[in-house]
């Protein structure tokens, strides 16, 4: 099938263009990225002069080459096509970057009311290093 050689081409393409881009000077660059974005340019206006009829079993053969998983679902008896809801609170939620040393600062420091007030020149000033 014609689509299926412009997507191999595209897909070299492609590829040529990733592998080479830090390794050839700027002429070589700008004809792989030339050739890049030709390809893509090919596949589209492929696709879109399509027929409806021709376009829709083109879609059904690109997904279903890409089926999902379902293996999991299917071991546990889980309808795979439904979103699994998660129902957490907000106090279950636990940051990992949360250290003891901040809970416990957290807590020592939380009846404190006080606001701090004053520039880097007052907090140089205070400290005796101006």
């Amino acid at each position: 099938m014609k689509y299926d050689n412009l997507l191999e081409q595209h897909l070299i393409t492609r590829r040529k263009y990733f592998e080479y881009f830090n390794r050839v000077d700027e002429r070589q660059l700008y004809r792989l990225e030339k050739n890049f974005f030709d390809s893509i340019e090919h596949l589209r206006r492929f696709e879109a002069n399509l027929e409806p009829w021709q376009r829709e079993t083109l879609e059904k053969r690109k997904t279903e080459r890409y089926r999902l998983d379902v293996t999991y679902s299917g071991n546990r008896g889980l309808d795979p096509s439904t979103a699994a809801t998660v129902e957490v609170s907000p106090e279950e939620i636990e940051d990992p970057h949360f250290k003891d040393s901040q809970k416990e600062a957290f807590e020592e420091y939380k009846d404190d009311t006080e606001e701090s007030v004053g520039s880097y020149e007052d907090y140089l000033r205070m400290k005796g290093l101006n």
